[in-house]
């Protein structure tokens, strides 16, 4: 509507010679409105690549969020807690931790144990001789953390022990 009016308006500007002094305010509405467009144009979804995978891990306090997109380029976040990385996750990159399709590191064993002022999420995977830990200062980061592996998202990543981020699956 808005778009049919500038142009009926500037129709009838363009069958009158007008000096640049009277053609300041159009040539000013044009430029606002190229910008609007550029910026609506831009933060529509789809225009980015779309993410293929990605990777969530904890680093001390933070959480670090991996992602590669469909022509190859890495983003990296770091973020305060696991549900703000999971939000961003979900939200910003249309991914969530979910399962890998091949279970090329299956966890023999997994279990959480509470200490004086944090928890601890222990696991075993069957290729590797070692046992692994991450310490959580929220209980509730913990057990998320614990059942993410039960589910089947643990993932060596190229930055360390994650979980895996998939593209959310749309039904």
């Amino acid at each position: 509507m808005l778009y049919l009016l500038v142009m009926k308006y500037f129709g009838r500007l363009l069958k009158k010679k007008y000096s640049l002094k009277q053609l300041k305010f159009p040539i000013f509405l044009l430029l606002i409105l190229e910008v609007v467009a550029i910026v609506a144009w831009s933060s529509s979804p789809g225009l980015y690549p779309k993410v293929q995978k990605g990777y969530l891990v904890k680093d001390g306090t933070k959480f670090i969020i991996f992602w590669q997109n469909d022509q190859k380029e890495h983003g990296v976040v770091a973020l305060e807690g696991l549900q703000p990385a999971l939000k961003f996750a979900h939200d910003e990159l249309e991914l969530e931790v979910g399962s890998m399709p091949l279970d090329l590191h299956p966890i023999e064993s997994l279990w959480l144990k509470t200490n004086v002022s944090s928890y601890s999420v222990y696991w075993k995977t069957l290729d590797s001789a070692f046992l692994n830990r991450l310490t959580f200062a929220s209980k509730e980061d913990a057990k998320a953390y614990q059942e993410f592996m039960r589910l089947g998202a643990y993932s060596p990543s190229p930055i360390g022990h994650s979980l895996a981020l998939l593209p959310i699956k749309k039904n």
